[in-house]
């Protein structure tokens, strides 16, 4: 069954958790679990939280939800509800989901690769398995499209209901559409009650730039007007660039088909660049310290600066700082915790967050019995850096920047203008060529987690993204930077050549 809501149902859109307890108490947990998806990690989360409580059950029981490293259910549990990446990986394990009666995939407008993977296996699995139950529902989904994808299943459709409006136009055609909007900003923030505005653009960059116009002309206006928070936000990664990027990685071949080393990521509840990372760092010999870097970035911030103490706060955190950069430090950081035997009174003194810190650990075990159970080497690369660095790239060349002449960095994708953050390790160093975990935009688009590379590192290990540059053919970039004499009105152009005072 497809179930669309438009936006403007009637009911909220987050109710239709009660489907599940509907389902459930008309005996579908008879036949096994009801499964429920959702696109956010948060989401799954309160979602389980609000049926529990309405179920009269603790968390956990009854009902329960599984993200990424954490699996809150048990024996007892009938009504699930995980991330469509947690119900991929099941499927993966079991291509039949023996253990569900009713799947069902909540806001399956918000497309991700993992929907679309699911979307074919479970077509697949209901012709293979009439007797389960596989609801789909959306706000804005074309209903007509997946009922014929799925068989030409029933359409279950929640009119929708309109609300009261005021619209305003401008009184003459505006020659510059992006300011005249930000002004519109602008006098609605000043002149009208506390609320939120949300402005739509045609792309990113026209995102970024008005964040930054915002940003900018908010700090001309002063300390005494109020404060406007400028959130950026971005539509999904394309599921083409989702699909070029595994090729990249090495998990995908030319039909598009998982290859040997694409299962084997597949096995790990991590992002694709961060299982191949790991798996990299198998052959080169370091996949003990890369199994730490991985949980300590799963794991957030771990450094805290209390006001009344940044000063010192600072202090301590530069002590961790590695040369290398930022996962590296964030190494040095858990393996002092280690040598103090995890203790939480270290943790205060040096203004680390030791509730980070313990879920680092826990992240840590998980992979490590995934390693386990695959047989693969846990090998420590003691002091050898390069290593480390090496794995790093492995998983994350795509995430490569090159240092600019004139300010900051530049993508070696995208030709981006990025920069370091203020927090890294490497913010005074501002080294060649850098690799990154994740891109913040703030005032500039910054790079979190960064780490110093060798740009030989990018040919070698991600030989179908990078290749050798030809030595005698010159890039754009180089002809665009070719030597130009000042102007000489007494000599003909190109007289100053070697080749014409030869002649």
């Amino acid at each position: 069954m497809v179930i669309c809501l438009p936006t403007r149902a009637p009911i909220d859109l987050q109710r239709l958790d009660l489907v599940t307890q509907y389902l459930a108490e008309a005996g579908y947990t008879t036949m096994g679990k009801i499964g429920c998806t959702q696109p956010r990690r948060v989401a799954a989360m309160s979602v389980a939280k609000r049926v529990a409580e309405e179920f009269g059950c603790r968390l956990g029981e009854e009902v329960g939800y599984a993200i990424r490293f954490e699996d809150c259910t048990g024996p007892d549990t009938v009504i699930k509800y995980m991330t469509d990446g947690m119900l991929l990986r099941e499927i993966l394990i079991d291509e039949n989901l023996s253990q569900y009666s009713v799947v069902m995939l909540d806001e399956a407008h918000e497309r991700t690769i993992f929907t679309d993977v699911l979307f074919g296996l479970l077509k697949k699995l209901v012709k293979r398995r009439p007797d389960l139950r596989l609801i789909v529902t959306s706000a804005t989904l074309d209903a007509e499209k997946f009922s014929g994808y799925f068989f030409n299943c029933n359409i279950f459709t929640i009119p929708g209901r309109t609300f009261p409006v005021e619209i305003l136009y401008t009184k003459q055609p505006e020659s510059d559409y992006l300011d005249a909007s930000l002004i519109t900003v602008l006098q609605i923030h000043l002149t009208e009650p506390e609320g939120d505005i949300l402005l739509f653009l045609t792309g990113q960059e026209e995102i970024d730039f008005a964040c930054q116009s915002l940003y900018e002309r908010m700090k001309g206006l002063g300390k005494n007007v109020p404060e406007l928070i400028i959130l950026p936000v971005y539509s999904a990664l394309p599921i083409i660039s989702a699909m070029e990027q595994l090729y990249s990685l090495g998990a995908l071949d030319e039909e598009g088909l998982l290859t040997k080393l694409g299962r084997k990521m597949a096995e790990f509840p991590l992002d694709p660049p961060l299982s191949k990372m790991l798996l990299a760092s198998v052959d080169l010999g370091c996949s003990d310290e890369i199994l730490t870097i991985i949980a300590m970035i799963q794991t957030g911030n771990i450094f805290y600066r209390p006001r009344e103490k940044q000063a010192q706060a600072d202090q301590k955190r530069a002590k961790f700082f590695q040369p290398e950069g930022d996962h590296l430090t964030l190494l040095a950081v858990y393996e002092a915790w280690k040598a103090k035997n995890f203790s939480g009174p270290w943790c205060f003194e040096n203004f680390v967050q030791s509730r980070s810190l313990r879920r680092a650990q826990d992240v840590r075990k998980q992979l490590l019995s995934i390693m386990d159970k695959y047989k693969l080497d846990v090998v420590s690369a003691g002091k050898n850096f390069t290593k480390i660095r090496k794995a790093i790239t492995a998983g994350f060349f795509f995430h490569g920047a090159r240092k600019d002449p004139q300010e900051g960095y530049r993508t070696l994708v995208e030709n981006q203008p990025v920069y370091i953050h203020p927090s890294s390790a490497l913010f005074q160093r501002q080294p060649d060529w850098v690799i990154y975990h994740e891109l913040v935009m703030t005032t500039k688009e910054y790079m979190r987690e960064v780490t110093v590379v060798d740009p030989k590192w990018l040919v070698e290990l991600a030989p179908r993204f990078f290749k050798v540059a030809d030595p005698t053919k010159m890039s754009k970039r180089k002809r665009q930077e070719r030597i130009e004499p000042l102007y000489d009105r007494y000599h003909e152009p190109n007289s100053w050549r070697l080749s014409k005072r030869r002649a």
